[in-house]
Protein backbone atom coordinates (compact mmCIF):
# COMPACT_ATOMS: atom_id res chain seq x y z
CA UNK A 1 0.00 0.00 0.00
CA UNK A 2 1.51 2.97 -1.08
CA UNK A 3 0.78 6.24 0.99
CA UNK A 4 1.63 10.06 0.05
CA UNK A 5 1.14 13.20 1.59
CA UNK A 6 0.65 16.74 0.61
CA UNK A 7 0.95 19.59 3.82
CA UNK A 8 0.68 22.82 3.61
CA UNK A 9 1.01 25.27 6.74
CA UNK A 10 0.33 22.33 8.87
CA UNK A 11 1.74 22.55 12.42
CA UNK A 12 3.18 19.35 12.70
CA UNK A 13 6.29 17.89 12.04
CA UNK A 14 5.72 15.81 8.42
CA UNK A 15 7.03 12.64 10.36
CA UNK A 16 4.48 12.82 12.74
CA UNK A 17 1.80 13.87 10.58
CA UNK A 18 2.84 10.86 8.34
CA UNK A 19 2.83 8.37 11.59
CA UNK A 20 -0.83 9.56 12.46
CA UNK A 21 -2.40 9.44 8.93
CA UNK A 22 -0.64 5.83 8.52
CA UNK A 23 -2.18 5.15 11.83
CA UNK A 24 -5.43 6.13 11.38
CA UNK A 25 -5.83 4.72 8.00
CA UNK A 26 -3.62 1.45 8.44
CA UNK A 27 -6.14 0.67 11.71
CA UNK A 28 -9.43 1.61 9.73
CA UNK A 29 -8.68 -0.12 6.00
CA UNK A 30 -7.23 -3.32 7.51
CA UNK A 31 -10.63 -4.82 5.91
CA UNK A 32 -10.00 -3.90 2.34
CA UNK A 33 -6.26 -3.92 3.04
CA UNK A 34 -5.91 -6.31 0.40
CA UNK A 35 -7.42 -4.41 -1.94
CA UNK A 36 -5.77 -0.87 -1.70
CA UNK A 37 -3.28 0.35 -4.49
CA UNK A 38 -2.73 4.04 -3.31
CA UNK A 39 -3.60 6.22 -1.03
CA UNK A 40 -3.22 10.14 -1.38
CA UNK A 41 -3.86 12.90 1.57
CA UNK A 42 -3.91 16.47 1.40
CA UNK A 43 -3.85 18.04 4.43
CA UNK A 44 -4.24 22.46 4.03
CA UNK A 45 -4.18 24.38 7.59
CA UNK A 46 -4.82 28.31 7.48
CA UNK A 47 -2.07 29.88 10.29
CA UNK A 48 -1.58 25.82 11.49
CA UNK A 49 -5.17 26.14 12.39
CA UNK A 50 -9.08 25.54 10.00
CA UNK A 51 -7.47 22.57 8.86
CA UNK A 52 -8.74 20.70 5.59
CA UNK A 53 -8.06 17.33 4.92
CA UNK A 54 -9.02 15.38 1.64
CA UNK A 55 -8.04 11.46 1.11
CA UNK A 56 -8.32 9.64 -2.40
CA UNK A 57 -8.00 5.47 -1.46
CA UNK A 58 -7.64 3.82 -4.85
CA UNK A 59 -9.33 0.16 -3.86
CA UNK A 60 -9.78 -2.90 -6.12
CA UNK A 61 -12.97 -3.36 -7.07
CA UNK A 62 -14.30 0.20 -6.06
CA UNK A 63 -12.36 2.02 -7.73
CA UNK A 64 -11.23 5.49 -6.52
CA UNK A 65 -13.09 6.66 -2.75
CA UNK A 66 -12.68 10.05 -1.60
CA UNK A 67 -13.41 11.36 1.90
CA UNK A 68 -12.83 15.28 3.18
CA UNK A 69 -12.54 16.24 6.42
CA UNK A 70 -12.83 19.88 8.06
CA UNK A 71 -11.22 21.19 12.14
CA UNK A 72 -9.34 23.44 13.89
CA UNK A 73 -6.50 20.99 14.21
CA UNK A 74 -5.30 18.30 11.24
CA UNK A 75 -5.49 15.42 13.75
CA UNK A 76 -9.54 15.99 13.56
CA UNK A 77 -9.63 17.09 9.55
CA UNK A 78 -7.92 13.29 9.02
CA UNK A 79 -10.29 12.24 11.37
CA UNK A 80 -13.25 13.29 9.95
CA UNK A 81 -12.12 12.25 6.23
CA UNK A 82 -11.02 8.88 7.12
CA UNK A 83 -14.50 8.10 9.25
CA UNK A 84 -16.22 9.27 5.60
CA UNK A 85 -13.90 7.16 3.65
CA UNK A 86 -14.71 4.41 5.65
CA UNK A 87 -18.70 5.02 5.63
CA UNK A 88 -18.38 5.08 1.07
CA UNK A 89 -16.60 2.10 0.98
CA UNK A 90 -19.63 0.20 3.46
CA UNK A 91 -21.61 1.36 0.98
CA UNK A 92 -19.98 0.65 -2.02
CA UNK A 93 -19.21 -2.71 -0.70
CA UNK A 94 -23.04 -3.49 0.01
CA UNK A 95 -23.96 -1.88 -2.94
CA UNK A 96 -21.66 -4.59 -5.04
CA UNK A 97 -22.43 -7.47 -3.63
CA UNK A 98 -26.01 -6.79 -4.35
CA UNK A 99 -25.91 -6.31 -7.51
CA UNK A 100 -24.05 -9.35 -7.75
CA UNK A 101 -26.60 -10.83 -6.12
CA UNK A 102 -29.32 -9.33 -8.79
CA UNK A 103 -26.66 -10.17 -11.94
CA UNK A 104 -26.76 -13.74 -10.68
CA UNK A 105 -30.55 -13.96 -10.71
CA UNK A 106 -31.07 -12.58 -13.94
CA UNK A 107 -28.18 -14.75 -15.57
CA UNK A 108 -30.06 -17.45 -14.32
CA UNK A 109 -33.49 -16.25 -15.55
CA UNK A 110 -33.32 -13.90 -18.65
CA UNK A 111 -31.62 -15.10 -22.23
CA UNK A 112 -28.38 -13.91 -22.99
CA UNK A 113 -29.51 -11.14 -25.37
CA UNK A 114 -31.01 -7.66 -25.08
CA UNK A 115 -34.72 -7.42 -25.46
CA UNK A 116 -35.18 -4.21 -24.51
CA UNK A 117 -37.07 -1.74 -27.26
CA UNK A 118 -34.21 -0.57 -30.43
CA UNK A 119 -34.70 3.33 -29.10
CA UNK A 120 -34.20 1.81 -25.31
CA UNK A 121 -30.91 0.01 -26.31
CA UNK A 122 -29.55 3.54 -28.76
CA UNK A 123 -30.45 5.57 -25.75
CA UNK A 124 -28.26 3.81 -23.46
CA UNK A 125 -25.44 3.70 -25.83
CA UNK A 126 -25.61 7.71 -26.15
CA UNK A 127 -24.73 8.34 -22.34
CA UNK A 128 -21.82 10.14 -22.43
CA UNK A 129 -18.96 10.25 -19.66
CA UNK A 130 -18.28 13.05 -17.76
CA UNK A 131 -15.05 14.20 -16.02
CA UNK A 132 -15.23 15.83 -12.75
CA UNK A 133 -11.57 16.55 -10.42
CA UNK A 134 -11.34 14.70 -7.63
CA UNK A 135 -11.14 17.99 -5.38
CA UNK A 136 -14.60 18.55 -7.00
CA UNK A 137 -15.82 14.98 -6.27
CA UNK A 138 -14.75 15.06 -2.43
CA UNK A 139 -16.62 18.44 -1.99
CA UNK A 140 -20.10 17.17 -3.88
CA UNK A 141 -19.80 13.92 -2.06
CA UNK A 142 -19.34 15.57 1.06
CA UNK A 143 -22.62 18.15 0.48
CA UNK A 144 -24.67 15.05 -0.57
CA UNK A 145 -23.95 13.60 2.55
CA UNK A 146 -24.29 16.48 4.72
CA UNK A 147 -28.45 16.74 3.19
CA UNK A 148 -28.40 13.20 3.61
CA UNK A 149 -27.53 14.00 7.40
CA UNK A 150 -29.29 17.98 7.75
CA UNK A 151 -32.74 17.48 5.31
CA UNK A 152 -33.53 13.51 5.50
CA UNK A 153 -36.98 14.09 5.17
CA UNK A 154 -36.41 17.02 2.99
CA UNK A 155 -38.47 15.67 -0.09
CA UNK A 156 -37.22 18.13 -2.74
CA UNK A 157 -33.41 18.65 -0.94
CA UNK A 158 -33.31 14.65 -1.45
CA UNK A 159 -34.56 14.13 -4.74
CA UNK A 160 -31.86 16.44 -6.41
CA UNK A 161 -29.09 15.22 -4.18
CA UNK A 162 -29.68 11.60 -5.30
CA UNK A 163 -30.59 13.31 -9.16
CA UNK A 164 -26.32 14.65 -8.32
CA UNK A 165 -25.32 11.60 -6.78
CA UNK A 166 -26.44 9.23 -9.75
CA UNK A 167 -24.37 11.46 -12.13
CA UNK A 168 -21.33 11.32 -10.09
CA UNK A 169 -21.57 7.82 -9.81
CA UNK A 170 -20.82 7.18 -13.54
CA UNK A 171 -18.34 10.42 -13.83
CA UNK A 172 -15.17 9.71 -14.15
CA UNK A 173 -12.14 11.37 -11.91
CA UNK A 174 -9.71 13.49 -13.10
CA UNK A 175 -6.93 15.25 -11.34
CA UNK A 176 -7.10 18.84 -11.59
CA UNK A 177 -4.25 19.63 -13.25
CA UNK A 178 -5.29 17.17 -16.11
CA UNK A 179 -8.78 17.98 -16.43
CA UNK A 180 -9.33 19.29 -20.32
CA UNK A 181 -10.33 22.96 -20.00
CA UNK A 182 -13.18 22.22 -22.19
CA UNK A 183 -14.93 20.60 -19.45
CA UNK A 184 -17.39 22.37 -17.29
CA UNK A 185 -16.02 22.19 -13.50
CA UNK A 186 -17.18 24.00 -10.47
CA UNK A 187 -16.82 27.34 -10.88
CA UNK A 188 -16.49 27.41 -14.25
CA UNK A 189 -18.35 30.48 -16.05
CA UNK A 190 -20.80 28.58 -18.67
CA UNK A 191 -22.52 29.50 -21.55
CA UNK A 192 -25.39 27.41 -23.16
CA UNK A 193 -27.92 27.45 -26.29
CA UNK A 194 -30.94 25.84 -26.52
CA UNK A 195 -31.66 23.86 -29.52
CA UNK A 196 -35.04 23.83 -30.39
CA UNK A 197 -35.73 27.61 -29.48
CA UNK A 198 -31.90 29.00 -29.95
CA UNK A 199 -32.12 30.96 -26.87
CA UNK A 200 -28.73 31.65 -25.30
CA UNK A 201 -27.68 32.19 -21.46
CA UNK A 202 -24.45 32.30 -19.48
CA UNK A 203 -24.13 31.65 -15.68
CA UNK A 204 -21.49 29.94 -13.10
CA UNK A 205 -22.00 26.93 -11.84
CA UNK A 206 -21.53 27.18 -8.28
CA UNK A 207 -21.96 25.34 -4.58
CA UNK A 208 -25.60 25.95 -3.43
CA UNK A 209 -24.34 28.38 -0.73
CA UNK A 210 -23.21 30.67 -3.46
CA UNK A 211 -26.51 30.79 -5.57
CA UNK A 212 -28.28 33.79 -4.37
CA UNK A 213 -27.21 35.63 -7.73
CA UNK A 214 -29.43 35.38 -10.97
CA UNK A 215 -25.89 34.77 -12.69
CA UNK A 216 -25.56 31.86 -10.33
CA UNK A 217 -26.42 28.45 -10.99
CA UNK A 218 -26.56 25.60 -8.00
CA UNK A 219 -25.24 22.24 -8.81
CA UNK A 220 -28.24 20.62 -6.97
CA UNK A 221 -30.11 22.44 -9.40
CA UNK A 222 -31.79 20.30 -12.30
CA UNK A 223 -29.45 23.09 -14.99
CA UNK A 224 -26.51 22.84 -12.98
CA UNK A 225 -26.69 18.67 -11.98
CA UNK A 226 -27.37 18.30 -15.76
CA UNK A 227 -24.29 20.12 -17.17
CA UNK A 228 -21.59 19.51 -14.60
CA UNK A 229 -18.78 17.29 -16.47
CA UNK A 230 -19.62 17.52 -19.83
CA UNK A 231 -17.49 19.88 -22.67
CA UNK A 232 -17.32 22.69 -24.80
CA UNK A 233 -19.98 21.43 -27.83
CA UNK A 234 -21.65 18.42 -25.72
CA UNK A 235 -25.34 18.45 -25.98
CA UNK A 236 -27.48 17.70 -22.57
CA UNK A 237 -31.14 17.31 -21.85
CA UNK A 238 -32.72 19.83 -18.62
CA UNK A 239 -36.39 18.54 -17.40
CA UNK A 240 -38.54 21.62 -16.98
CA UNK A 241 -41.95 22.01 -16.06
CA UNK A 242 -43.05 21.66 -19.68
CA UNK A 243 -41.05 18.83 -20.62
CA UNK A 244 -37.31 18.28 -21.33
CA UNK A 245 -34.97 20.56 -23.62
CA UNK A 246 -32.01 20.14 -25.31
CA UNK A 247 -28.98 22.41 -24.85
CA UNK A 248 -25.32 22.50 -26.17
CA UNK A 249 -22.25 24.12 -24.55
CA UNK A 250 -21.11 26.79 -26.58
CA UNK A 251 -18.16 27.58 -24.32
CA UNK A 252 -16.19 28.33 -21.18
CA UNK A 253 -15.55 31.58 -20.21
CA UNK A 254 -13.66 31.10 -17.14
CA UNK A 255 -12.62 27.02 -15.59
CA UNK A 256 -10.90 27.63 -12.62
CA UNK A 257 -8.71 24.73 -13.63
CA UNK A 258 -7.81 26.27 -16.77
CA UNK A 259 -6.94 29.56 -14.63
CA UNK A 260 -4.77 28.33 -12.11
CA UNK A 261 -2.42 26.15 -14.47
CA UNK A 262 -2.21 28.44 -17.10
CA UNK A 263 -4.43 27.05 -19.66
CA UNK A 264 -6.58 29.42 -22.45
CA UNK A 265 -10.58 29.42 -21.79
CA UNK A 266 -12.22 27.63 -24.44
CA UNK A 267 -14.83 29.19 -26.50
Amino acid sequence: MRLSIRAKHVDMEPTVLREYVAGRLGFALHRFRTGVDHIGVNVNCRNGHDCRCIIAVSLAPEGLVLGTGQGLAPQSAVDQAVARVIRRLKTRKGARLARRSRDGAAARATPPFDERPEHERRSAMKVKEILVTAEDMAQLRALIEDICTSHPRDDRQMKYARKLEAELDRARVVDARDIPSTVVTMNSWVQIREIDGGQEMGFQLVYPREASFPDKVSVLAPLGTAVLGYRVGDTFEWEVPAGRKRFQILSIAGQPEAAQHGRPAMK
